[in-house]
């Protein structure tokens, strides 16, 4: 069912809601207060007030986190008009992505406002009628967090892309032995060394978007996929050192009464590849396709000298 076929479908509702009223409950609900709030569902949700028409001048729709490339505004035969049309040509305010769909619409003397479905955070936006003898109506919408978009198929179809080299730490630490017995030394190149991961969405509105998904990592000398929680696209994250990275070590022997100091040298590499992955809406039962670009950056490989005093 498109947002079209939704949209006659919650006029019908509205219509039958409010027509079972009695006429003086249809009359006094014609004056809504100067203030309402309205909480919906995240998933499909509506509620619906009588409101008069006479002397509306504008109508204000204010909706600071949404983005306006997803905002359209129609008329009453569902035609784009501009957002400063006149309120008796309006037919309804609709905002419409892949995260988020809903929409204001105008009926007669019925206002409605529809959730289809929100698969991100809970979200809000006010709804203002100016009248010409002075009046205002205000309308605080509040729009709870819904089931969110599941990732059911991925698909890596580029080739990996190594950059060797992307990132280099030298460092060095020294030992003195005072004693008569050569001693052995253990340093581990590896610690301190950050390893993180990104998954950047091709399409604006899926950044920060919150899934289960492979990731590549680099495990004993091969870049491999394993599953990960919790993956925000569009943000670089943070992960921990395999174990044998940690425990990797450079053996020294520092003989009697010499003091040995290590340089050495850390390579990091970037590794990349292209693909896609689907996604399922729980809401709506659809399915779309995100292209996504997986970018991990680990400590591959070192280098180091000895020199003794």
């Amino acid at each position: 069912m498109n947002i079209t076929q939704l949209k006659m479908l919650c006029v019908g509702v509205a219509v039958l809601l409010l027509t079972a009223c009695n006429d003086a409950i249809f009359i006094d609900d014609l004056n809504l207060p100067d203030e309402t709030y309205v909480t919906l569902g995240g998933g499909w949700d509506q509620w619906s007030a009588a409101y008069s028409g006479k002397g509306l001048t504008k109508i204000v729709f204010e909706y600071p986190s949404g983005e306006k490339k997803y905002l359209r505004y129609e008329d009453k035969d569902g035609k784009v008009v501009a957002p400063d049309c006149p309120p008796s040509q309006l037919g309804a305010i609709v905002y419409d992505n892949p995260l988020r769909s809903f929409y204001v619409g105008f009926y007669g003397d019925i206002l409605y406002v529809t959730s289809l479905y929100n698969a991100s955070s809970a979200d809000s936006f006010t709804l203002l009628l100016e009248y010409d003898y002075g009046a205002m109506k205000r309308i605080e919408v509040q729009i709870e967090a819904g089931a969110p978009l599941e990732m059911t198929y991925w698909n890596p179809t580029g080739d990996l892309m190594l950059q060797d080299d992307y990132e280099t730490l030298t460092r060095s630490a020294s030992l003195t032995n005072n004693g008569p017995v050569t001693q052995r030394w253990g340093i581990r190149p590896y610690t301190y060394m950050a390893c993180s991961h990104m998954v950047t969405p091709d399409e604006e509105w899926a950044n920060g978007l919150t899934l289960t998904m492979p990731m590549l990592e680099y495990f004993r000398g091969n870049w491999v996929w394993a599953d990960y929680q919790n993956v925000e696209l569009g943000v670089l994250e943070d992960v921990d050192l395999h174990t044998y990275l940690f425990n990797e070590e450079i053996e020294v022997e520092v003989p009697p009464f010499k003091k040995a100091t290590v340089v050495f040298t850390v390579h990091k590499t970037l590794a990349r590849q292209t693909g896609f992955v689907q996604l399922f809406n729980p809401a709506d039962e659809t399915y779309r396709d995100l292209d996504v670009t997986w970018s991990s950056y680990y400590p591959t490989t070192y280098e180091y000298t000895v020199e003794y005093e």
